[in-house]
């Protein structure tokens, strides 16, 4: 199993879907450090999983850094503090 053809491939595939989120295995997760490297945030951890989100974008597609700023704190959206209980 090559689970994308390692880190290039992986940061590759991933810099060109759409997703809402995604839930990683807390241990040995193949996938955590190609989507950290694009600006996933982690927003929910247990001993199991954890949830991260995809960094906002603009219209055209790219990263957002004002909106970013304007969601609030190194979350990058707005209701996951809602959501996950943190301020």
């Amino acid at each position: 199993m090559t689970y994308l053809g390692g880190e290039d491939a992986r940061r590759e595939f991933f810099s060109r879907i759409r997703a809402d989120a995604a839930i990683l295995p807390v241990s040995r997760s193949t996938f955590r450090e190609a989507l950290t490297d694009l600006g996933w945030t982690s927003v929910y951890a247990d001993d199991r999983a954890e949830v991260l989100l995809p960094p906002l974008r603009s219209a055209e597609g790219t990263v957002d850094p004002a909106a970013r700023t304007a969601a609030g704190a190194d979350l990058g959206w707005a209701w996951p503090a809602t959501l996950f209980g943190r301020e």
